[in-house]
């Protein structure tokens, strides 16, 4: 009660998640063995990792909320399920739960067809790293970034990047090589 209507698909990968969350299981290989079809176990894995962080958020603002969004992807509406209702059996209110979802409506599926505003070679080529740990922390900040509204062009990446990589140098450093 109180939650909106969804799909038959991200009803059943809810449910999963619910077992998955209690079980403390939250990793597709290690729920492979079940003959759950994989378009359900994926978000339901998804859904359950995610839920402490869904519960943390539930009243984030509208930035936060679209980086989870975008996180979870495809994995979301399981997620949003799992977690509304969760905070409703418990007593909280459903005002957040549906911030949550009409905020989904409005910009979710957007947020998974948008291409990043630079690919992996164009910040190697930028900023002169190699692809490892560092160049992964940079491209998950970048997308941060674009997702919270702090960088909305290609031009303005590659300035924060720019910002980004004189701060990562230090003082003085900047011509050395």
């Amino acid at each position: 009660a109180g939650l909106p209507r969804t799909r038959s698909d991200d009803l059943t990968a809810a449910r999963i998640a619910v077992l998955l969350a209690a079980w403390g299981v939250e990793t597709p290989d290690l729920v492979a063995a079940y003959a759950w079809p994989r378009a359900w176990r994926n978000p339901g894995c998804a859904a359950a990792a995610a839920l402490p962080r869904m519960l943390r958020g539930a009243t984030a603002p509208p930035a936060t909320r679209r980086e989870i969004m975008a996180d979870l992807g495809e994995a979301f509406p399981p997620a949003f399920l799992l977690a509304s209702a969760l905070a409703l059996a418990g007593g909280l209110p459903a005002n957040p739960w549906w911030r949550w979802w009409r905020q989904w409506r409005r910009t979710g599926l957007a947020l998974l067809e948008r291409p990043p505003l630079l690919t992996g070679r164009e910040v190697m080529d930028a900023t002169g790293l190699r692809p490892g740990p560092e160049l992964g922390r940079l491209l998950a900040e970048l997308r941060a970034a674009t997702l919270r509204g702090r960088i909305r062009s290609a031009s303005g990446a590659l300035r924060w990047l720019a910002a980004r990589r004189v701060d990562m140098m230090g003082p003085g450093e900047e011509g050395e090589t």
